[in-house]
């Protein structure tokens, strides 16, 4: 099985198809910095930055503290 997936990744690189995620020097905060280069993280759930504002945190753990957690949506 582990042949047979090291070929069809060959297959996919051959081809320009394989994709990388870029070394970032930063986190997933609303910008992200990759080299010399900032970008605003748009595959993030943070992309608006709300979580870097304390007014959400707070009501972020109040809402938990009221209302709990689950994994289900």
């Amino acid at each position: 099985m582990k042949e047979k997936i090291a070929r069809e990744l060959e297959k996919i690189k051959s081809k320009d198809l394989y994709r990388e995620m870029p070394e970032m020097s930063e986190g997933a905060g609303k910008y992200i910095t990759i080299g010399d280069n900032r970008y605003l993280n748009l595959s993030s759930n943070n992309y608006l930055g709300l979580s870097e504002l304390e007014s959400v945190r707070v009501k972020s753990i109040e809402a938990v503290e009221n209302f709990g957690t689950t994994s289900g949506a």
